[in-house]
């Protein structure tokens, strides 16, 4: 036989997926007597060709099994159903359903399955069905009235409908038992039509099954799943308040975060004796962005009380900020801008007047929100309690906060823990335009600079229609065609990057989309770095994300630290802190400094 051989086509066709299920796929093929593409019958190393033409007659046998069997009302429906699956179609509209109708955890299952459908879709049809070719089945003993009205052309191994079936109920499982039950319901109908109409053999189907089983498998190496167990944090020395009924509770629903517009009569339901503040919606407001950081007001010393940052327990009636004197409303909360009032357009005034009423301050928004609401809790000392009403909710998944009934029922029974405070300090000798002189800023999620702000705002725009990590990809495409390396100090050496990312606590998965914390006190920042310096730096970044292969790229860098000072910053470059952006700055010292009290059940779990 001229060429390589049968056997180096199959281990070609193995690695070009990564998997060792193709192998398997292609020993199938063997078996049942696929013809390869080289024109030459196929051998299994070490096995007997009498056993490869015993393997091939059971299949045709089960395939003349089948199709002299037959139930009336499956003569309609499976070839229906079957034809519901040509390009897909029915798994995006599964999909579609899953993402509407089954919350956060339906979103990532749709998704996960809808990517499990294009990895098997390609190797299956691109890949072994132009290597092998076996002929489709003879119709003569399949009823008419079973046939396709258009039979397929292309060859019957793998079957592609079963590999995407498979493929779509295991993605789907990965996130969801209960939707992954459902869909394998329906998978396992259509694979079973493609053999009842006639246009596959059982054999095809079973390969093509394993195939796509196995492939969404392999999607766990770009996207790991999420744990269902929350995020780890500790439970406060002191207790916080048990609020029966919300007494001393004082929340700030901020009407710009999210799609729900029922938040407030909810909360009034959940908590009757608290105090509800709704934030009128704000247009062109970001969650809270513009509000919590653009209006320049001193926000008093910045430290707090240790003993009340850790759970010191605060008592009902108005709370002096740090350095007033007790019983004296602070000055903050009455504006701290002598032009500015404090009304429901003004969050963080909302929130200082909120937190100088409350034993307890509650925030209703997203991650924005919640950023402004942990500064003023710390600085007024008060214990935090997070309503996730925002689109995202990344610090409410990782404290397992799914529903406003969850922060609900911790605020009830007086269940919190002790979570870390990244805080952000500018060097006062330059000037830093609006927010020269503020007090350090915080943040709970993540900080970052270089192209990631542009990032951010790329991936956020796509990140509802098609999920967080495939949002990630495109936009780093689209981001780094127009972007320029960002030159800075990163602790005194010079270096130049396309991005500098600081997560507050460390991130999974490791790369480049980290999607959650298992730790929310570590005392650690998540470090990484894309080294611009480095020749071919965005082609190499965007090949290591593609082919899971990050973490060995020498473009990337991964670290854990306590502290990070950045000096000589490229002017102009902005900042994206927990998703907003904000204006640059010169010089930036970020550490882990207080720790702030947040309500949560016991046994959250994540979504």
């Amino acid at each position: 036989m001229n060429g390589p051989s049968v056997a180096a086509l199959r281990r070609q066709a193995a690695s070009s997926v990564g998997s060792a299920v193709t192998g398997v796929a292609a020993g199938v093929a063997g078996a049942l007597g696929v013809a390869s593409a080289a024109g030459s019958a196929p051998t299994v190393s070490g096995t007997k060709p009498g056993v490869l033409g015993r393997v091939h007659a059971m299949d045709q046998a089960a395939f003349t099994w089948v199709a002299s069997h037959h139930v009336p009302w499956a003569n309609r429906a499976l070839p229906s159903l079957s034809r519901s699956a040509n390009r897909s179609r029915l798994w995006m509209v599964a999909a579609g359903s899953m993402a509407l109708s089954g919350g956060r955890s339906g979103r990532r299952a749709a998704l996960r399955g809808l990517g499990s459908v294009a990895l098997a879709s390609t190797v299956t049809n691109v890949v072994l069905k132009n290597w092998t070719r076996r002929p489709r089945p003879v119709l003569d003993l399949v009823p008419h009235v079973r046939r396709l009205p258009r039979q397929p052309w292309t060859t019957s191994f793998p079957s592609g409908h079963a590999a995407s079936a498979a493929a779509f109920a295991t993605g789907v499982a990965l996130e969801s038992r209960s939707l992954g039950a459902a869909a394998g319901v329906l998978a396992t109908g259509v694979a079973f039509s493609r053999v009842y109409t006639g246009v596959h053999y059982p054999g095809d189907v079973l390969a093509g099954a394993a195939l796509g089983a196995g492939l969404a498998a392999v999607t766990l190496r770009w996207w790991p799943r999420r744990p269902v167990v929350a995020a780890f944090a500790p439970q406060p020395r002191v207790r916080v308040p048990a609020l029966d009924g919300g007494e001393g509770l004082v929340v700030v629903v901020n009407a710009s975060a999210g799609p729900d517009g029922e938040v407030a009569p909810r909360l009034r339901e959940l908590l009757p004796l608290a105090t509800i503040l709704e934030r009128a919606p704000q247009p062109d407001a970001e969650d809270g962005g513009d509000a919590a950081n653009g209006d320049g007001e001193d926000d008093g010393n910045g430290k707090g009380e240790d003993v009340a940052s850790e759970g010191g327990t605060p008592q009902p009636g108005p709370h002096a900020a740090p350095g007033t004197a007790p019983g004296t409303a602070p000055a903050a909360a009455e504006g701290a801008d002598d032009d500015a009032e404090p009304d429901s357009s003004d969050l963080v005034a909302l929130l200082r007047q909120a937190a100088s009423e409350a034993a307890v301050l509650g925030i209703a928004g997203g991650d924005g929100s919640i950023n402004a609401a942990a500064k003023v809790a710390l600085d007024f000392g008060c214990p935090l309690a997070v309503f996730p009403a925002g689109t995202l909710n990344h610090f409410a998944a990782d404290l397992g906060l799914q529903r406003l009934e969850d922060t609900a029922r911790a605020v009830r029974a007086g269940e919190a823990v002790l979570v870390d405070v990244a805080e952000i300090a500018r060097d006062r000798t330059y000037d830093f335009g609006p927010l020269s002189g503020m007090d350090p800023e915080v943040f709970l999620n993540t900080f970052s600079l270089g192209v990631y702000p542009d990032l951010v705002r790329a991936r956020e725009a796509m990140e509802g229609r098609i999920g967080k990590w495939p949002a990630m990809l495109v936009g780093l495409v689209e981001v780094l065609k127009e972007a320029r390396p960002v030159k800075l100090r990163v602790n005194g050496r010079a270096r130049s990057v396309w991005l500098l990312f600081l997560g507050n606590g460390a991130y999974a998965p490791p790369g480049f989309a980290p999607a959650y914390r298992p730790n929310l006190h570590d005392g650690l920042l998540d470090v990484r770095l894309v080294d611009a310096a480095k020749p071919a730096a965005r082609i190499r970044l965007v090949a290591a994300v593609l082919s899971g292969t990050l973490g060995r790229s020498r473009v990337y860098e991964a670290s854990t630290a306590r502290a990070m000072r950045l000096t000589e910053i490229q002017a102009g470059a902005p900042l994206a802190v927990d998703g907003e952006v904000r204006p640059g700055a010169s010089q930036l010292r970020i550490a882990k400094g207080r720790r702030l009290v947040v309500y949560r059940p016991v046994g959250a779990r994540r979504a």
